[in-house]
C-alpha cells in the first residue's frame, strides 16, 4: 500500500469515525463510544508522530484542552473510593481523546464538515421523530419518557445545538439551494416545536438567550432581514404573554370574591378550607363534601376511593367541578381513566404545550411554601442537592474530598440534614458545584480557566463558537453535564471541532461565508 493510499484510506476512516459520533450524539451511547474508539486507534496507527507533536507544540488552545482532564488524574490521590475515582477518570477521557485527534489530523474539506454537521441534524429529526410518534401511541405519565434513546436534558442540549447550526449554515450562505434552506428552516422550527413538545424548560430558557444574541447580532450586519429580526422578537414577545397569561390562570383565583355555598344541590355541607392551596384558579380545599363524593365515585369506579382520594380531589378543582356528586357525575370516561391512572390535574393530560411542565412545578412550590414539603419537583430538589453542595464545600473548601467522592460525601450531608430527598447518588446537579467538592477551589479555578482557555488562546472567536460556550456554560449550572457519557461526548466533539475545523476556515475565509 503506497504513500498515498494509505493516508487517503486514514482520511475516510477518521471521517467515518466523525460520522459516528455526529449521528450518536442524540442516539447511542454505544456508538458514541464506538466513534470515539475509532478516531483513537486511526489516529495512533496513522504513526505520523513527528507532525502530531509540532502540531501539539505549536496549538495553544489544544495544549489547554489536554491540560485539564490529565491535571483531574492528581484527585485520585486522597480518593476513598478508587474503583469510582478511576472509573469517572475514564469518562472524561473525550476530553481528551477527541481534541487531540481533530487538532492533530489533515483539516477537512467543505463538503466534508457540511456532512457531518448535516448528519448530526439529520440524527436529531430522526429521534425527534420517533419521540413525537412514541408521544402521539402511548399513554405517559412523565414527559421525560418520550427522550426514548439519551437523558431528556442532554437530548434538549442537542437540539438546540441543531438549531444553532442550522441558523449558523444559512447565516454563512453554506448553501447556495433556495430550497434546501427552506428544508433546513422548516427543520429548525420542527426542532423548537420539539422542545416546546418536550416541556424541556432547560432547553428552552436556553435556546431564548441564544436567540436573542444571535438576532441581536444579525441586526449590525450589514444585510438584514427585518422581516425575519421582527418576526423572531415578536415571537419572543407573545412567548413571554403566554407564560405570563399561563401563570396568572394558575394562580388568580376565581369566584372567591362572593363566598362559597355553605351545602350542596341535595343539602349536604361542604367543606371548606379557605387557606389550601391555589390550583388552576382555585382553592383545591373548599367545595369539598366527602358525604356525596365517597359513594360517587365507588359508584363510578372500582378503585377504593382512599386510593385516589387526593388525586381526584385535585382533578375536580382543576376543571372548577365542585367536589361532589354533581363534580364526579360531570367527569367523562376519559376523566375517569385519568384519575385512576394518577393524572392529579387536567393539565397533565395534555400533550402539547407549557401547562404540563409549569403546572407541576407550580402545584411543588406552593407545596413547599405552605408545608415545607418537596413534591417530585426537579426545580426543588436541585436547590436542595445546592444547599447541601454548599454545606460540603464549607468542610473541605481548598482541595475537595477526591475524584469520585462527591456523591457519596453529599448522601452522607443529605441524611445528616434528614433532607427530604431519599434517591442515593443524584449528584449536585452542578457540574461547578461537582467540581468544587471533588477538588476545592483549586479543581474549580483550573476548570474555570480550562473552559475559558480558547478565549485566551485567541482575541478572535466566531458567533458559533460563543453560542456554543454559553449553551455549555448555562447547562453547567443545572446539570454534571460532563458528568455524563452523552454530555461529556457532546461538548468535546462540538467543542473541538468548531475550535480546530470550523473556525480555521471562517478565520481565513474573507467572503465571509462557508
Amino acid at each position: 500500500m503506497n504513500l498515498f493510499t494509505r493516508a487517503k484510506f486514514h482520511k475516510y476512516v477518521y471521517l467515518a469515525g466523525l460520522l459516528t459520533i455526529a449521528i450518536a450524539l442524540p442516539l447511542s451511547l454505544f456508538a458514541m463510544t464506538v466513534g470515539i474508539t475509532t478516531l483513537f486507534i486511526n489516529s495512533i496507527l496513522e504513526w505520523n508522530w513527528k507532525e502530531k507533536w509540532e502540531s501539539i507544540k505549536g496549538n495553544r488552545t489544544l495544549l489547554w484542552l489536554m491540560s485539564f482532564p490529565l491535571l483531574l488524574g492528581i484527585w485520585l490521590i486522597h480518593s476513598d473510593h478508587l474503583q469510582t475515582g478511576l472509573q469517572s477518570l475514564l469518562l472524561k477521557l473525550p476530553l481528551l481523546i477527541i481534541p487531540f485527534v481533530i487538532a492533530t489530523t489533515n483539516p477537512l474539506k467543505k463538503k466534508e464538515i457540511h456532512l457531518i454537521l448535516l448528519a448530526f441534524i439529520g440524527s436529531l429529526v430522526v429521534t425527534t421523530s420517533i419521540s413525537v410518534y412514541f408521544l402521539w401511541n402511548t399513554p405517559i405519565h412523565d414527559i421525560r419518557e418520550i427522550s426514548r434513546f439519551i437523558s431528556h436534558i442532554r437530548f434538549s442540549l442537542n437540539i438546540v445545538m441543531g438549531i444553532v447550526i442550522i441558523l449558523f449554515l444559512i447565516r454563512k450562505q453554506a448553501f447556495n439551494s433556495r430550497i434546501f434552506n427552506g428544508l433546513l428552516i422548516i427543520t429548525a422550527i420542527w426542532l423548537t416545536a420539539y422542545l416546546f413538545i418536550s416541556q424541556t424548560l432547560t432547553g428552552i430558557a436556553i435556546l431564548l438567550i441564544l436567540g436573542i444574541i444571535f438576532f441581536t447580532s444579525y441586526l449590525f450586519e450589514k444585510q438584514k432581514n427585518k422581516f425575519l429580526i421582527w418576526g423572531f422578537f415578536a415571537s419572543l414577545v407573545l412567548f413571554f404573554v403566554y407564560v405570563g397569561v399561563i401563570s396568572f390562570n394558575y394562580f388568580d383565583i376565581k369566584k372567591e370574591g362572593g363566598g362559597y355555598a355553605s351545602h350542596t344541590r341535595f343539602g349536604n355541607p361542604y367543606h371548606h378550607d379557605t387557606l389550601s392551596i391555589v390550583e388552576n384558579g382555585s382553592r383545591i380545599g373548599v367545595n369539598i363534601c366527602e358525604i356525596e363524593l365517597i359513594p360517587t365515585w365507588e359508584m363510578r369506579s372500582k378503585l377504593p376511593y382512599d386510593t385516589v382520594k387526593d388525586g381526584l380531589i385535585r382533578y375536580l378543582n382543576s376543571k372548577g367541578l365542585t367536589k361532589d356528586r354533581e363534580g364526579v357525575l360531570a367527569l367523562t370516561e376519559k376523566d375517569l381513566q385519568n384519575i385512576e391512572m394518577g393524572y392529579a390535574n387536567i393539565a397533565y393530560t395534555e400533550k402539547f404545550g407549557l401547562k404540563r411542565s409549569l403546572y407541576p412545578t407550580f402545584f411543588s412550590i406552593s407545596l413547599y411554601q405552605k408545608y415545607g414539603i418537596l413534591h417530585q419537583s426537579s426545580l426543588l430538589e436541585r436547590v436542595e442537592l445546592w444547599r447541601n453542595s454548599w454545606l460540603v464545600i464549607r468542610e473541605h473548601p481548598w482541595f475537595g474530598v477526591g475524584l469520585g467522592d462527591h456523591k457519596k460525601v453529599l448522601d452522607h450531608q443529605l441524611e445528616q440534614s434528614h433532607s427530604q430527598i431519599t434517591k442515593k447518588e443524584k449528584g449536585c446537579h452542578s457540574q461547578f458545584l461537582t467540581i468544587w467538592i471533588t477538588g476545592g477551589i483549586v479543581l474549580l479555578t483550573l476548570f474555570v480557566l480550562y473552559l475559558a482557555a480558547p478565549f485566551f488562546s485567541s482575541r478572535k472567536r466566531s458567533l458559533l463558537y460563543f453560542l456554543f460556550f454559553i449553551l455549555i456554560f448555562m447547562s453547567m449550572l443545572t446539570e454534571d453535564t460532563i458528568d455524563t457519557h452523552a454530555g461529556v461526548t457532546f461538548f468535546a466533539f462540538f467543542n473541538s471541532f468548531i475550535l480546530f475545523v470550523i473556525e480555521p476556515i471562517l478565520i481565513h475565509n474573507k467572503k465571509g461565508d462557508f
